[in-house]
């Protein structure tokens, strides 16, 4: 990752929060890290260890590669899809789909 992409982990980790529906506060809670820190984290004021985003990302109950993955937030629809696709119990399934369905239209 470039240096200069790492101003936008914190306002991600603030967006997929918002998502959860979770405050700093309850975030912390789970994390086992202090609100403030969260809130430095949101803020770009501090950078954080791999271990840490984990945390927040299995709070968050995604792996730590669909949280560093592009973050859509102009097509509201595709990020509340992946979500969806994310949280499944078939996820394997549709993902397997979705692959099928765009080797079948690049073929065409």
């Amino acid at each position: 990752m470039k240096l200069s992409q790492l101003d936008k982990i914190g306002p991600h980790v603030a967006a997929y929060r918002n998502k959860a529906g979770l405050t700093q506060q309850q975030l912390a809670t789970e994390t086992g890290l202090s609100p403030q820190f969260i809130g430095f984290i949101e803020n770009g004021n501090r950078n954080i260890s791999l271990q840490t985003l984990i945390k927040i990302t299995n709070v968050f109950g995604i792996d730590i590669i669909t949280f560093l993955s592009p973050f859509e937030q102009q097509d509201e629809n595709l990020g509340q899809l992946i979500q969806k696709i994310e949280h499944s119990s078939k996820k394997d399934s549709y993902i397997q789909m979705f692959n099928n369905i765009l080797d079948t239209a690049d073929n065409e």
